[in-house]
Order: C-alpha cells, then sequence, then structure tokens
C-alpha cells in the first residue's frame, strides 16, 4: 500500500481549502483542542513539576536536587499531565 502522505503539494491543500469555501477560516479547524490540549499539558507538567519540586527540596538555600531526582520528578509529572490531557488529543485528532 502507497504511504497517502508521501508527495502531497501545500499548494493543491490550500486550493482544496479554499474551493471548499470556507477561506482561510478552514485553516485553523480544530485549533482550540490543539491550544487546549498543549497548552493544558504545559501547564499541568509545570505546576505539578514545580509542586513535587519544592515538596522534595532540601531546606537549605544552597542545596539543591541532583539531575536524576529532577529528572525522576519530571517524568512522573509529564506522565501524570499526559494522562490528563490525553482526552483532548483524541479530540484533536478526530
Amino acid at each position: 500500500m502507497k504511504n497517502q502522505w508521501i508527495g502531497i503539494n501545500p499548494n493543491k491543500v490550500f486550493r482544496e481549502i479554499h474551493e471548499t469555501g470556507v477561506g482561510l477560516k478552514g485553516f485553523y479547524y480544530g485549533i482550540e483542542a490543539a491550544l487546549l490540549s498543549r497548552v493544558g499539558y504545559l501547564f499541568l507538567r509545570n505546576f505539578l513539576f514545580k509542586t513535587m519540586y519544592d515538596n522534595v527540596k532540601p531546606v537549605k538555600p544552597t542545596n539543591d536536587l541532583s539531575n536524576r531526582e529532577k529528572g525522576v520528578i519530571s517524568g512522573f509529572a509529564g506522565g501524570i499531565a499526559a494522562l490528563l490531557t490525553t482526552p483532548f488529543e483524541l479530540v484533536m485528532t478526530r
């Protein structure tokens, strides 16, 4: 089966969307779901990371977490954020 994405001409895509009568607005169809999923993911990931980082970080201002500890916290925060924003990703792709 031939890959349908190879050889797509952007000019042809633009003409096809323009011919449907929706104009430039047709390019941004579904942008709300895309923005909601991306912004929601970034907000949740950063919020969870900062919250967990502040709870785990030592009290002394000169002490910091190691890169490994930061990696574990960021992986956990990213996983939870991805789990919570997956429904918005589904809406965006459909």
